[in-house]
């Protein structure tokens, strides 16, 4: 069996909280990925992601969340052009989708 992977979110905003948290913390994908760490600027935020989607680890920047050495894969949950960009390894983006009015 392949290494199971050890997953960062970066962001605890709606992206994660509506989409990547609930999918990565189900039953089916937890012989392929773990939810290992989630960061978050605004205070208590990823602290609640973590307490909720039982994440091992909460962190306010994505530098201490590197840093910890506890991640094999970062999902950057956060908006687009933010310096959270710059915390990839081995990362999947999730962009959100906007529209503009003329």
């Amino acid at each position: 069996m392949a290494d199971i992977v050890r997953m960062g979110v970066v962001g605890a905003g709606a992206i994660a909280l509506r989409g990547i948290l609930p999918h990565l913390s189900q039953a089916d994908v937890q012989n392929r990925v773990r939810l290992q760490a989630v960061c978050d600027p605004v205070p208590g935020r990823a602290a609640a992601a973590a307490e909720k989607y039982r994440v091992a680890r909460a962190f306010t920047t994505y530098e201490e969340l590197l840093d910890a050495g506890d991640v094999t894969a970062v999902s950057i949950a956060s908006r687009s052009g933010c310096t959270t960009n710059k915390a990839a390894r081995r990362s999947w983006l999730a962009s959100t989708s906007t529209s503009t009015r003329p």
